[in-house]
Order: structure tokens, then sequence, then C-alpha cells
């Protein structure tokens, strides 16, 4: 292999990340068909943006309580440990769901009651998975780690809705649920044969004397405010994910839907499409290992928000794939790119804290905004909302950007 792709893939050449890296894709495939199939029962009930959002809702509320807490949990504790219970609670939680989806008929609260449930698990699970990877081998091959592990979320959020569409087709939801409890059981399993470095200094583990103290929690809060490199960060994280999330998992997947009259199999390849061009952005980025992520967000956004108005306007599905499929490299780019700068700037203390800021996002204020964001696109109309979510996110990246830059002039 040539020296650049060398230093590229790096981290893979440690045995025990490699053995993580390859069986958590086996995992996120299961959870990528999981989300894809319980999507498509939700819509099967209610072809409704607001019923989507609902069962987002109901995740992000334990979320929303308990990520902070378990971010700090996972600083003071063994993420491994940790990781290991909640895959497996997860596993059980697919089990139970598949089963009554096929012996039973699963009704929307039923579906609210595992959605709050994996959001209670989710908020100490996604703070020990962002630990878990980053202990695995030396602290200078982290970028490189983070753009990997980006690489293998996307190539299962690329193969994960073809599985799902498949299954779906076949069999029905309920098998893609089983499978994803599998994957989570194996993934437990490997985790337990895995080593992991410490990266923490002595000194702060000696600080480690209470794992839910209130002081951990303020200095992990006053840490991010302090510092405004991490500050402006947190803050387009939160603006991205508070848009376009409820846009892709809530908005798009009702619109195209409705409007195409999508079979189970098309639906999982419609979105397989934009999984597969954020797969294609996770290679970029891993290739390029771009000196400040950052930067690649002031081309990005303007060409997303292009997109997105073309998006709307579609007519023949066969347009629908590749426009979907550049989109998916674009909403990649900015999520990993600040992603990334976060995870190289943050102190290793605050890593799991961090983690949960993260997971916030994604666990809690994305899937929170879907439900009002779903009822808006329900009311004025797909077309409509597209445009003014875009245009809001266009805006307001712009304005962070133009404070950041103000704030580090006068630096």
């Amino acid at each position: 292999m040539p020296s650049f792709l060398q230093s590229r893939f790096s981290p893979l050449k440690y045995p025990h990340y490699r053995k993580y890296y390859f069986v958590q894709l086996i995992s996120l495939v299961g959870t990528w068909s999981h989300d894809l199939a319980r999507a498509w029962l939700i819509l099967s009930l209610a072809e409704k943006s607001v019923a989507l959002g609902g069962v987002l809702l109901t995740t992000a509320i334990p979320a929303m309580i308990f990520l902070i807490p378990g971010g700090t949990l996972v600083d003071r504790s063994n993420p491994k440990r940790t990781l290991i219970v909640t895959k497996t609670l997860l596993g059980l939680s697919a089990l139970l769901l598949a089963y009554l989806t096929e012996f039973s008929h699963i009704t929307y609260l039923q579906l609210l009651f595992f959605a709050f449930f994996e959001g209670l698990v989710g908020a100490f699970d996604f703070p020990a998975l962002q630990t878990v990877a980053s202990r695995l081998l030396p602290k200078e091959e982290l970028q490189q780690v983070i753009a990997l592990n980006a690489t293998n979320f996307h190539m299962s959020r690329a193969l994960g809705p073809l599985v799902a569409g498949l299954l779906l087709a076949w069999h029905g939801p309920s098998v893609v649920f089983f499978l994803d409890a599998i994957s989570f059981f194996i993934l437990a399993i490997a985790l337990s044969f895995i080593n992991m470095h410490l990266n923490l200094d002595s000194k702060d583990e000696k600080k480690q004397d209470s794992l839910l103290s209130w002081n951990s929690l303020l200095s992990g809060s006053q840490y991010i405010l302090k510092n405004k490199d991490i500050l402006y960060r947190v803050l387009q994280f939160f603006l991205s994910v508070s848009l376009l999330y409820p846009l892709s998992s809530a908005i798009f997947r009702a619109f195209f839907k409705i409007k195409f009259e999508l079979s189970a199999e098309i639906f999982g390849y419609v979105f397989s499409a934009s999984a597969f061009g954020a797969l294609v952005g996770a290679v970029i980025l891993t290739v390029a290992k771009p000196r400040n992520p950052m930067n690649v967000l002031k081309a990005v956004i303007p060409l997303l928000f292009g997109l997105h108005l073309l998006l709307i306007k579609i007519e023949n599905i066969q347009f629908l794939y590749p426009i979907m499929f550049i989109s998916g490299i674009f909403t990649f780019l900015i999520f990993a790119t600040v992603n990334m700068s976060l995870q190289i700037k943050v102190m290793e203390t605050f890593r799991g804290r961090i983690g949960s800021v993260i997971g916030l996002g994604w666990l809690a204020i994305g899937p929170m905004l879907s439900f009002p964001i779903g009822w808006f696109a329900d009311h004025v109309g797909f077309e409509t909302s597209v445009i003014s979510i875009s245009l809001t996110f266009l805006v307001g990246s712009a304005v962070l950007a133009y404070l950041n830059q103000r704030i580090t002039d006068h630096k």
C-alpha cells in the first residue's frame, strides 16, 4: 500500500481497533436497518411527518435529561463496561420489538414506549461510544480514527437502508428488528475481548472521586463557555442538527413516500442514495485529511441549500437518486467536519462530556425538534417548510462564522 494511503488508514494496523471497527460496522448496519424499518412502520400507520416526529420526540425526552450525566459517568468510569451493558439492553429491546411486530398487532403507543427506552439507554451509550474508539490506540492517531469511524458509520448508513428495503419487501419489519438485536449482541461480546488505553493523566485519575458530582457537570459547561473555538463548533453543531436532522429524518421521508407513492423496497433505495453519498464524503475526508476541517463549511453549506431547492422540484424519481447522493455528501461533510474539529481540540478529560454534548444533539435536540417541524411541514406544505428550514440554516451558519471570525480577529 502506498505510504500516502498507509498514513490515512494507519489506525487499522492496531488489532484491537481493527476488530472493533469491523464488528461495529455489522452492528451499525443493523441499527440503520432498524431506523428505516421503524420509519416505514410508522408511515404505514399514519402517513404524516408529525407521526415520525412524535416517535423521535419520545426518544429525545430521556436523552435530554440523562445525556450530560451519562457523559460525566463515562469520563469517570470504564466506558467499555458501560458500552457492553447498553448494547445488551438495546439488543433485548430490539428482540422484544421483533416479537411484538411478528406475533402481535404493533401499535403507535408501543412504538413510543420502545422509543423512550432507546433514548434512555442511548443517553449512556452515545458518550461511551465516542470515548471507547479514542482509547483503543495512541492519541496521535485521533484525527484519522475520527475520519475512519465516520467512514464506518456512513458505510453502514448506506448498507442499512438497502438491507431494510429488501427485508421489508421479503418479510416485513420484524425480521429487520430481529437482525438488529443479533448485531447488538455480537458487538457486546466482541467488546469484552478488546483492551483499551485509558489516555488519562494520573493527576486526572486522582480527581475522579465522584462519578456524578455537580462540580463535574459544571466544569464541563465552563470548559465549553470559556473556550471560544469549542463554543463556536458546539453552536454550529447544534444549529446543524436542529434543522438538518428533522429535514432528513421526518420531512423528506414523508414527502418522498407520499409524492412518489414509494414501495418499501424503493423507499430503502432512495434513502440509501443519500447514505452512499455520505460514505463517499467520509472517504473524501479520510483521504484529504484537511488541516482546518471547519473551512469545508464555507463551500458546502451554500451548495447544500441549492440542492434542497432542487429536491423539492423533482418530478421524476430517476433524478431523485443522484441529487440525494450529492446531498448526502454535503450533509455528511457538515457534520463530520464540526465533529472532527471538536474531537481534535477537546482535552481528554472532557471527552466524554463533549461526547454527551454531541449525543444531546443527535439523540435529543434533533429528534425533539422533528415533532414541531414535522407538524409545521404538514400544515404549511413540504416545499415551504424545506425552503424555510434550508434558508434559516444558511443564514444562521453565516452569522455564527462571522461572529467567530470577529472574536478571532480581536485575540
